[in-house]
């Protein structure tokens, strides 16, 4: 008998519609099964992780990995962490800082609210996407975390 192929589930947290689609077509290029939850600002997935405490409050996190922007109107990518990291639930899911910043500050910040890569955004498409499809590979397809 033949074992179902596991559904990998992710979050984009992007404000950007044009890098949204962008990671979402090469995440589900390189990795099937796969459902991506898009959240197109910082308070969109901050909600979505309270409504997710309340309503599962014995299950850990749905997203295998969540790709997180830092720059976002209302709320940031660092509130992002420090908000997820204090929530049990997301406590050990990866977050993937994924953004157009190179600075050291944003860097060591996104580190010490818990980020578990920072990985600045490739100005060329062609890189862009292979970038997207090694993340996607690593973070979901090799990297192991428990989810229920």
């Amino acid at each position: 008998m033949e074992h179902a192929e596991i559904l990998r589930r992710v979050a984009v947290v992007e404000d950007n519609p044009f890098d949204a689609e962008l990671i979402k077509r090469n995440l589900e290029r390189s990795i099937q099964p796969i459902h991506i939850t898009y959240f197109p600002n910082g308070l969109s997935i901050l909600k979505f992780a309270d409504e997710f405490r309340v309503s599962h409050p014995r299950r850990n996190s749905p997203f295998q990995a969540v790709f997180l922007d830092l720059k976002m109107p209302q709320v940031d990518g660092f509130e992002v962490l420090k908000t997820l990291r204090n929530n049990q639930q997301f406590k050990y899911t990866p977050i993937v800082v994924l953004t157009s910043s190179n600075e050291t500050d944003d860097i060591i910040r996104s580190y010490s609210l818990g980020a578990n890569s920072f990985v600045v955004k490739p100005l060329e498409p062609h890189i862009f996407k292979e970038t997207i499809k090694i993340l996607g590979n690593y973070w979901i397809d090799i990297n192991k975390i428990e989810t229920y």
